[in-house]
């Protein structure tokens, strides 16, 4: 997973904390997000991105928290399918072909969720 970041143009900042990356030459962040994360809320296609009391306080997730401010300040987002084993503890497999496009950052239940719009090829978002 770290090569496709790195084939964004946006290396992680630790290969194996790093929930994410951002791409500062046009304001763009990419996440890692896990498939177990998809909900609906008010009929809007959505996935976790973190909590909203820093109950997560892993590097990881600060990290996160950062991203999502970004997102906030007008960041374009992209997300990085991942499928894990043990609740989100290890990545087994992602999506290496397609980018799910974020939309907007929605907060539900004390956790905060970002929409995906879209589906788009990997080689578009380079």
């Amino acid at each position: 997973m770290s090569s496709l970041f790195s084939e964004l143009n946006a290396p992680l900042r630790n290969s194996m904390w790093s929930w994410g990356a951002v791409r500062e030459s046009d304001r763009t962040v990419f996440l890692r997000v896990w498939e177990e994360g998809y909900r609906r809320i008010d009929n809007r296609r959505c996935i976790w991105v973190c909590d909203t009391d820093g109950a997560n306080q892993t590097l990881g997730g600060n990290e996160r928290r950062q991203h999502v401010e970004l997102i906030k300040r007008g960041y374009r987002a992209f997300m990085i399918m991942c499928i894990s084993e043990g609740n989100c503890e290890k990545v087994i497999d992602f999506n290496d072909e397609q980018l799910f496009v974020g939309g907007k950052l929605i907060e539900f239940d004390g956790e905060i969720y970002l929409e995906y719009i879209d589906r788009i090829d990997v080689r578009k978002a380079r």
